[in-house]
């Protein structure tokens, strides 16, 4: 898959699940806010995708895409704010998933 082709909602879905991936579970509540967001399918083609990627390879295409999809630091912010809106779906917001948080805005 060229990457470089992707849509934001591609990319979108694509940050979605890999941090809802992080702490280990994907639960329905995230499937299905990741859904409403992207659609089904493209959000089932990029969970495909990125289950063949290693950590460092999500990473730096997070890195990579940012600023085409999310661009400046308002665009960092809404994606951001989308990632804690995704956090508490299921009515926890973890340790764990605010340390993903961490390391994502640091990525970004």
């Amino acid at each position: 898959m060229d990457v470089n082709s992707w849509e934001k909602d591609e990319y979108n879905a694509f940050v979605l699940l890999y941090a809802a991936y992080a702490d280990g579970e994907l639960n329905e509540d995230e499937i299905a806010f990741i859904e409403s967001l992207v659609g089904p399918e493209k959000a089932q083609a990029m969970d495909r995708f990125g289950s063949k990627l290693s950590d460092y390879e999500c990473l730096s295409i997070i890195e990579d895409l940012r600023e085409r999809h999310y661009p400046g630091e308002e665009g960092k912010q809404n994606l951001l704010d989308e990632l804690k809106e995704l956090f508490r779906t299921d009515g926890k917001y973890s340790q764990i998933e605010r340390e993903i948080l961490h390391t994502l805005r640091r990525v970004l």
